[in-house]
């Protein structure tokens, strides 16, 4: 699927052909694997860091030379996500007009009202609230402090990546700080603190556009509704490792996933009629 995908698509000014710089084999004990400490923060599960904990033993027992590294700007990923996110949004919804794309709203006026009444349609809160906080972070007196600002921060946090990798080929990381949590845990708390929570350890990389890949490794023994008998039936949940590699590696991380598929004997879902 990966080579279905990949390369110059011509209506898609986003994609880039890359060259096959990454078709060799990847032999397992020539390469070396960096865990970022600041990765395991404050909430993180005693599972998930024994997961990460187990998966560097299998790479250590099969040549792996496993390493700790740093990379100081993790913690600012989320609040730089926060602003440049709602600033691409608010761009990227600019053409939803309910004339040539999106929904068409009950106001059929053909002016900014025509505009307001398809947004307000049809977008949720989560989205016009992004819409607003980025056209607020792109005005001219804020764009400085704000925008501007945000973009420093994430090549600061780039540049934390491509140091690392002078001295490790690829990271290995915690995807999330816990299991997933129960729908009554997720909605106890409003999206934008969830997602500060739970992106700790995903949003860095995106911000970094480097490749990456989570493979789930174990089950958890957390059940959210022990005790009923719900909870006696229900299976555990899944527990991931992230690999992230450098600027086109893309390949090269898809058989390293492949090869920790290939031994920690996830359990198949099972789908019964």
């Amino acid at each position: 699927y990966f080579d279905v995908l990949r390369g110059r698509d011509q209506f898609d000014s986003t994609s880039i052909d890359l060259q096959d710089c990454d078709n060799e084999e990847v032999e397992l004990e020539n390469i070396k694997l960096g865990v970022p400490q600041e990765y395991f923060c404050e909430g993180m599960s005693d599972e998930v860091i024994k997961s990460v904990s187990d998966m560097c033993n299998l790479f250590s027992n099969n040549g792996v030379n496993i390493d700790s590294v740093s990379l100081p700007h993790t913690d600012m990923a989320v609040p730089c996500y926060s602003v440049l996110n709602p600033c691409e949004v608010a761009s990227n919804m600019a053409r939803y007009d309910g004339v040539e794309f999106g929904l068409a709203g009950s106001d059929t006026s053909y002016n900014e009202a025509m505009a307001a009444s398809s947004r307000s349609q049809g977008f949720n809160d989560v989205v016009r609230g992004r819409i607003l906080a980025g056209n607020y972070f792109l005005l001219r007196r804020h764009y400085d402090e704000y925008y501007l600002q945000a973009l420093k921060v994430r090549r600061l946090i780039q540049n934390d990546f491509l140091e690392a990798f002078k001295s490790v080929d690829y990271l290995l990381t915690p995807v999330t700080l816990t299991d997933a949590p129960s729908f009554a845990d997720f909605t106890a708390q409003d999206n934008r603190t969830q997602t500060a929570k739970q992106d700790h350890c995903t949003q860095p990389v995106n911000l970094a556009g480097l490749p990456a890949v989570t493979v789930p490794i174990c089950l958890s023994g957390n059940n959210h509704t022990a005790g009923s008998e719900e909870g006696a039936k229900r299976r555990s949940l899944p527990l991931s490792v992230q690999l992230i590699g450098p600027y086109g590696s893309d390949k090269k991380l898809l058989r390293i996933a492949r090869w920790i598929e290939e031994r920690v004997d996830f359990p198949t879902l099972v789908l019964c009629d």
